[in-house]
């Protein structure tokens, strides 16, 4: 079994209860603003500057020190994802006329968790998947507006 979570936004900005949580965790499915809080929140990062986090990376490998892989949506900018002790992976979004980006992260997590569930084992694949089910998913409008297909995932945005 796998284990995934994707946080959403703790309006309180506590993010209470998380420390336990992520042990348990084997992906976890941030964007950079939530990465960011939740770094910030757990008082997890490297510490620099003052208390100010010397990159998303240092905050992003933080977390995973905690035991998940830390997945993280980037917007325009694709995603990227790293372990406690691995090289960061990045890749890139498609490049489209974006109609709206309601759901766009969502179907990111959707294409990571689907390549997952069918047993693609390297991760710049996984986040091909990733960023083109998210990428696909801003040519229509509102967060259904547009789905990848299974067919469009494996034939959009090969390398």
């Amino acid at each position: 079994m796998t284990t995934t979570l994707d946080t959403n936004w703790d309006p309180t900005e506590r993010w209470v209860g998380m420390e336990a949580v992520l042990p348990h965790v084997d992906v976890l499915l941030p964007n950079l603003e939530e990465l960011r809080a939740l770094a910030a929140g757990l008082h997890a990062q490297e510490r620099t500057d003052g208390g100010a986090v010397a990159s998303d990376e240092e905050a992003a490998r933080s977390l995973a020190r905690l035991g998940p892989r830390v997945v993280v949506k980037a917007g325009r900018d694709g995603g990227w994802s790293v372990t406690a002790d691995g090289p960061v992976v990045r890749r890139s979004g498609l490049a489209v006329d974006v109609v709206d980006t309601t759901g766009a992260g969502d179907s990111f997590d959707a294409g990571y968790l689907a390549a997952l569930a069918y047993g693609v084992e390297d991760e710049v694949e996984r986040l091909r998947w990733a960023t083109t089910a998210g990428s696909l998913s801003t040519l229509g409008s509102g967060g259904t507006g547009h789905q990848a297909t299974l067919d469009e995932i494996q034939e959009a945005g090969a390398p």
